[in-house]
């Protein structure tokens, strides 16, 4: 009896022992895997790139509605108020854009682009956003309001002012965004006139090489075959002693 008993406690601690390092395991993957996953250049078209080893699909960057533009452009990049790429500049630019302050986000027009998780075993935690923004003519304050959604309801992610024609670099995070398989990410972009730019005069913004950021973290039923697994290996080698 005593021996069965010292049996049972040898391999209740194996079990605590394995349960231990396969916590471990789990931790160390969710801090290691934080990668790229998609990138817009627009080098040659509005497509996205997946990353390597990235279980995923990137959708290209479209519009949807009529810009805040007012009119017609009238330009090789404009069509009807519509914002599309100019190819030969590698960089997404809007049409003429007409729209004081974001205050109004007209719902209704914008551009965006998507990220689908489809990976059979993982789930991706967003973590982050990075793009590229000018003005695309002039000095005068202008905006891009960036927001994202999962299930419909659009969330407010930030706002990058521009007053210059030089690229700079912005990054926003996300909070508590988890894309099980199979669920999409769409990022949206509104573009604004300054509050203080009080004209009829018609402005243009381009962006750049645009990047989703995220964490890939094994979910928790394929850990569990893991630890059941490693489970079994270490209890037949207790009985086998």
């Amino acid at each position: 009896m005593k021996m069965e008993r010292m049996n049972l406690y040898s391999g209740g601690l194996i079990m605590v022992r394995v349960f231990g390092l396969l916590l471990a395991l789990v931790a160390s993957v969710q801090s290691a895997n934080a990668a790229l996953l998609a990138t817009w250049d627009f080098a040659t078209d509005a497509s996205g790139t997946v990353a390597s080893g990235i279980d995923g699909t990137a959708g290209a960057m479209s519009n949807t509605g009529l810009t805040a533009a007012t009119g017609s452009p009238g330009r090789t990049y404009g069509n009807n108020g519509s914002r599309q790429l100019i190819s030969s500049a590698g960089v997404w630019r809007t049409s003429d854009f007409n729209n004081v302050g974001s205050g109004s986000p007209l719902a209704d027009r914008y551009s965006s682009l998507s990220f689908t998780n489809t990976s059979t075993v993982n789930t991706v935690k967003m973590t982050s956003l990075e793009l590229l923004a000018r003005n695309a003519v002039g000095t005068t304050g202008r905006s891009v309001v960036v927001s994202y959604s999962k299930t419909g309801a659009e969330t407010t992610l930030a706002t990058f002012d521009r007053t210059s024609t030089t690229f700079t670099s912005g990054s926003t995070g996300f909070s508590g965004v988890k894309l099980s398989m199979g669920e999409t990410l769409t990022v949206y972009f509104r573009f604004f006139k300054d509050a203080a730019d009080n004209t009829t005069t018609n402005r243009r913004l381009d962006l750049d090489d645009i990047k989703l950021n995220g964490d890939i973290v094994p979910e928790p039923a394929s850990m569990a075959v893991f630890g059941l697994v490693g489970l079994g290996v270490a209890v037949a080698r207790r009985r086998k002693k």
